[in-house]
C-alpha cells in the first residue's frame, strides 16, 4: 500500500522534480537538397514574389494610363497591361514606357534566367543528391534498424550504395521514407530513435544541447504473444479446478453485433470460428478479462454473476478452453517477466536475442533467421501458431539535464495546459460515466467493478459524443474560448504569426466548473527546442506511460528514474486515505512490459474484488478496494489505452488525463474549421503561447497544389511550378506532408488510430524530393502542409523532450520545482 504523510483533508503536494525523457535520432541531418540548386529556387521564390508585387503596381499605372490615353492608343496599352496580368512580355512594349512596368520587365527577364538556370542545373543536382543519399544509407544504425524492421528495403539500401540495384531509381520514394523518418521523427522504434532518461540537475547540460554519443541496444520478442506461446501448462495433466488459463490472444469481436470469434488450433489445422455472445459467455469474459486465473476461481465468479452452481459454471470455462476461446498457461501474468527465464530449452533462444544487439547490419540478417528458426519450434512445440516478431529498445546512458535556464518557457507551457486541458475528453468521459452509473445503479451506489465495466466503457461510447446537462457548462466554455480565439484570428488575418499572452490563454479556462478542477492530473508534453522557444507536439497521459518500458533499461544502466517518478506519483495521488496501486498486466500488448514501479499492485485476481462507488455528496465516482479504502490504480506501461480491459480502461478514466493535441485535433487547428469540418482560410499563422508555439504555420492546398505536383513534362518543370506556387502562397522550403485530422474516435481512445498515417517531411527544392513526391501523395493523400519547424539544419540531430507539467486537485497546471506546493486556481490575479 502506498499512502501520503500530506495532512489529511488536504489535496497531496508534490515537491519532486519530474524526469525528462529525451528521445534522439542517431542519424546525423543532412539537407537533401543541393545547395547550388536550392539557391536558384529560393532566389526564384524571392524573384517570383516579388514580381507579383510589381505585377499589380505595373497594371495599376497602366489602368490610369489608359484613362488618359487618347482613343487610338488604347488598345495597345489595353494590350500590354493584358499581358502583364497574365504573367507573359507583351507584344509591343508602351513607348514611353512607364517605370512600372519597367521595374517588372526587368523582374520578368531575371526570372526567365532562373528558370533556364534551374532546369539547366536539375539534372546536376540529380545526381549529386542521389550521392548525398547513398552516404546516408551508410549509417549503421540505420541499416541494423532496416535489417530489423524491413528487410526488402535494406536489402535495397544496401545494392543502392553498391551500385548493384536493379532499377534504382524506382525504389527511392521507399528508401527516402526511411532516410527522412530517421532525419526528422522522433518516436522510438529500433534504432531509428534512441531513448534517455534523466534527472534535473544544475550539473546538466541545457535541453537545447543534446547530442549523441551511442545507445545500448536491448532486442527482445513481442512479449505479450511470447507469454502465450511460452507459458503452457503440462498437456500430460487434465484441465481441473487448479488449471490456469487465459483468454485466447486470438478472440475478437464480431463478425457483427454479439459475436465473437476466435482461432481453434488443431494438430494439423486451425479454424476460424465464430460464436453468439450468450449471457454465460459475457460473464466468462468478464471473470477472463484481466489476464490469467484458475479454472475454480473463473468458475466462482461465472456461477455467482449467473446464479447457478460452480460445477455447472466450471463447465463452461472448461467446455470453453476444449473449443480455443481459452488457453492454458502455467500462472499469473506479470509484466515485468520474462517468460523465456529459467528454462534451460529456451537459452538457445535467449542467446540469439542478445546476440543481436552488436551484430553489424549485414550480420543481422543471418541472426534473424536464427531466431526465426527458434521461435518456429517453440510455436511448433506448444502447437499454438504464433509469428513472433523481434523488437529492440535503444537506450542512452542515464543522464542529468539543467532546466533552470527554462523558467519562462515551462511557465508558458503550463499556462498553455491550463488551456488546453479544458478541451480533455476525459472530462467528458468521466461527467457521462457518473450519469449513466446513476441511470443504472442510482446514487451512492456501490457495484462488483469488473461485473459492470464491460456494459459502463459500451454506454460510455455511445454516449459521451451527445453528452447530456453535466457536460452543459463544460462545452459552451469551450466554445466561448475558441470564439475568443477565433475573433482575435479575424482581427489579424494575414499575419504569418500570432503571439497570445499565455496568462490570459489560462484565465480563458478560469471558470471551468468545479467538477473538472477536482482531479489531480498530469501531462507528458513533447517538446522540440527551437532558439528560445518551445514546439509542441503532442501531448499524453503524465504518469509515466511515455517512458515505462524504458525505466528497467534505465535502472540497469545505473539510472534513478524509476525512484523518482515512484516518488512523484505518491506525492500527486497518495492523499490520505487513498490507496496507490498499479496494474500488472501486458493484457496482449508488448510495449506494456514494464519493470515495477508502486509497492503495491494488482494481478488478475485482484480486480474481482474491487467496486465502483458513487459519492453522492461530490457527485463522482471512485474505485474502492477488498478493504472499503479508495483507490487509484494506473497502467504504467505504454499500450494503447483503447486496447486495456474495461474495468481497467474505466479505472484509468478516473484519475489520468487524457492526449492533448495542441490544436485539439481540428481540421482547422486552434484557428478552427469551417463548414463541414475544412479549414476556411487557405493558410493559418503560426501560434504561440508567450514562448511556446502551439500550432505551426499551415497551409490547406487547393487545385493550384495539386496542379504543381503533377506538372510537367519533366521532373525539373514540376519543381519550378511547386516552387511558383510556394511564391504564391509564402510557404517555405522545408515542409511536412500531414494527414487530415482522423475522425471522431471511439471515448477514451486517445484519439486516432496506432495506424494512422503518418507525416513525411519533404524539402520542395530538393530534385530527389520533388521527384518522388506524387507517389508519396498518391501513397498518403495530401492532407495539409506545414512548416518543418525546427528544420533540417537547426541541429545535429532530431530530437524532442516529454516534458510533465501537472496540476493538484483543485489547482493550476505548473511544472513543479522543488518544494513547490499547489496553486489554487481561486488565488490567482487577473490577467495582464
Amino acid at each position: 500500500m502506498s499512502a501520503s504523510a500530506d495532512t489529511p483533508g488536504r489535496p497531496p503536494v508534490e515537491r519532486t522534480e519530474p524526469v525528462w525523457m529525451l528521445r534522439v535520432n542517431p542519424l546525423r541531418r543532412t539537407r537533401l537538397a543541393d545547395p547550388a540548386l536550392a539557391g536558384v529556387l529560393d532566389e526564384l521564390a524571392r524573384v517570383e514574389t516579388e514580381l507579383a508585387v510589381r505585377a499589380t503596381a505595373c497594371t495599376d499605372a497602366l489602368y490610369e494610363r489608359i484613362g488618359a490615353a487618347p482613343a487610338d492608343e488604347r488598345a495597345a496599352l489595353v494590350a500590354v497591361r493584358r499581358a502583364v496580368h497574365n504573367d507573359r512580355v507583351p507584344a509591343t512594349l508602351p513607348d514611353p514606357a512607364p517605370a512600372e512596368f519597367l521595374a517588372w520587365l526587368e523582374l520578368r527577364v531575371l526570372r526567365d534566367g532562373l528558370l533556364a538556370e534551374a532546369a539547366e542545373e536539375h539534372p546536376r543536382a540529380l545526381a549529386r543528391e542521389r550521392g548525398t543519399l547513398s552516404g546516408l544509407l551508410g549509417d549503421e544504425d540505420l541499416l541494423r534498424s532496416l535489417a530489423l524492421l524491413a528487410p526488402e528495403v535494406h536489402r535495397a539500401a544496401v545494392g543502392y550504395r553498391e551500385g548493384t540495384l536493379s532499377r534504382a531509381a524506382k525504389s527511392e520514394r521507399g528508401l527516402l521514407q526511411y532516410v527522412t523518418r530517421a532525419m526528422m521523427r522522433t518516436s522510438p522504434l529500433a534504432r531509428f530513435t534512441a531513448v534517455g532518461l534523466a534527472v534535473p540537475s544544475p550539473d546538466g547540460p541545457r535541453p537545447d544541447e543534446v547530442s549523441f554519443d551511442g545507445a545500448r541496444s536491448f532486442p527482445h520478442l513481442d512479449q505479450a504473444l511470447l507469454g502465450y506461446v511460452a507459458r503452457t501448462a503440462d498437456p500430460a495433466v487434465p484441465p481441473g479446478p487448479g488449471t490456469w488459463v487465459r483468454q485466447s490472444p486470438t478472440l475478437s469481436p464480431g463478425p457483427g453485433p454479439d459475436r465473437i470469434s476466435f482461432v481453434q488450433a488443431g494438430d494439423d489445422s486451425s479454424r476460424l470460428l465464430s460464436t453468439a455472445l450468450t449471457e454465460p459467455l459475457r460473464r466468462l469474459l468478464n471473470a477472463t478479462d484481466m489476464g490469467p486465473r484458475t479454472v475454480g476461481a473463473i468458475a466462482g465468479d461465472v456461477a455467482r454473476a449467473l446464479g447457478t452452481t460452480p460445477e455447472q459454471a466450471a463447465g463452461v470455462v472448461l467446455g470453453s478452453l476444449k473449443a480455443g476461446l481459452l488457453c492454458t498457461t502455467d500462472g499469473p501474468e506479470d509484466c515485468a517477466a520474462d517468460p523465456l527465464a529459467g528454462s534451460a530449452r529456451h537459452e538457445d533462444l535467449r542467446t540469439a536475442l542478445a546476440g543481436l544487439a552488436d551484430a553489424g547490419h549485414a550480420e543481422r540478417a543471418e541472426a534473424l533467421r536464427g531466431i526465426g528458426s527458434l521461435t518456429s519450434a517453440l510455436t511448433e512445440e506448444a502447437r499454438r501458431p504464433a509469428v513472433l516478431l523481434v523488437s529492440e529498445n535503444y537506450l542512452l546512458p542515464p543522464a542529468e539535464v539543467d532546466t533552470r535556464g527554462l523558467d519562462r518557457q515551462l511557465r508558458d507551457l503550463a499556462h498553455a495546459m491550463e488551456f488546453l486541458s479544458a478541451f480533455d475528453r476525459l472530462h467528458d468521459i468521466r461527467a457521462v460515466l457518473t450519469d449513466v452509473f446513476v441511470e443504472l445503479h442510482g446514487r451512492g451506489a456501490s457495484v462488483n467493478l469488473t461485473d459492470h465495466a464491460r456494459h459502463l466503457v459500451s454506454a460510455v461510447n455511445e454516449r459521451v459524443i451527445a453528452g447530456g446537462d453535466s457536460l452543459t457548462g463544460l462545452r459552451a466554455l469551450r466554445t466561448r474560448m475558441l470564439g475568443e480565439l477565433r475573433a482575435d484570428l479575424a482581427a489579424r488575418r494575414g499575419d504569418t504569426e500570432v503571439v497570445w499572452d499565455a496568462e490570459w490563454l489560462a484565465e480563458l479556462a478560469a471558470p471551468l466548473p468545479d467538477r473538472f478542477r477536482r482531479d489531480a492530473i498530469a501531462y507528458s508534453v513533447l517538446v522540440q527546442p527551437t532558439g528560445d522557444r518551445l514546439v509542441v507536439n503532442d501531448s499524453y497521459p503524465g504518469h509515466g506511460m511515455l517512458y515505462g518500458r524504458f525505466l528497467g533499461h534505465d535502472a540497469e544502466l545505473g539510472g534513478q528514474a524509476l525512484s523518482r517518478l515512484r516518488r512523484r506519483l505518491t506525492e500527486r495521488h497518495g492523499s490520505h486515505g487513498t490507496v496507490l496501486a498499479e496494474d500488472r498486466g501486458l493484457h496482449g500488448v508488448s510495449v506494456n512490459a514494464h519493470a515495477p514501479v508502486l509497492d503495491r499492485r494488482l494481478r488478475a485476481d485482484d480486480w474481482y474484488g474491487l467496486r465502483l462507488v458513487h459519492d453522492p455528496d461530490l457527485d463522482r465516482l471512485y474505485v474502492e478496494d477488498a478493504d472499503g479504502r479508495p483507490l487509484h490504480v494506473l497502467t504504467l506501461g505504454t499500450g494503447h489505452p483503447e486496447l486495456l480491459p474495461p474495468p481497467l480502461r474505466l479505472a484509468n478514466w478516473l484519475v489520468m488525463g487524457g492526449r492533448l493535441l495542441p490544436d485539439l485535433g481540428m481540421p482547422g487547428g486552434l484557428g478552427g474549421p469551417g463548414i463541414g469540418g475544412v479549414a476556411t482560410e487557405p493558410a493559418t499563422p503560426r501560434l504561440l503561447a508567450g514562448s511556446v508555439v502551439l500550432q505551426r504555420r499551415r497551409w490547406y492546398p487547393g487545385e493550384d497544389f495539386e496542379q504543381a505536383v503533377k506538372h510537367g513534362p519533366g521532373e525539373a518543370d514540376r519543381l519550378l511550378a511547386l516552387t511558383r506556387w510556394r511564391a504564391r502562397h509564402g510557404v517555405p522550403a522545408e515542409v511536412v506532408l500531414k494527414p487530415a485530422p482522423a475522425g471522431s474516435a471511439p471515448a477514451g481512445s486517445d484519439r486516432g488510430s496506432a495506424k494512422q498515417r503518418k507525416p513525411q517531411y519533404v524539402d520542395l527544392t530538393s530534385a530527389l524530393l520533388g521527384r518522388v513526391l506524387p507517389r508519396f501523395l498518391d501513397r498518403d493523400g495530401s492532407g495539409f502542409v506545414e512548416e518543418a519547424l525546427p528544420a533540417a539544419g537547426a541541429s545535429p540531430h532530431a530530437y524532442e523532450w516529454a516534458v510533465e507539467i501537472s496540476r493538484p486537485s483543485g489547482g493550476r497546471f505548473t511544472y513543479t520545482r522543488p518544494g513547490d506546493g499547489p496553486t489554487d486556481h481561486k488565488d490567482q490575479g487577473e490577467r495582464s
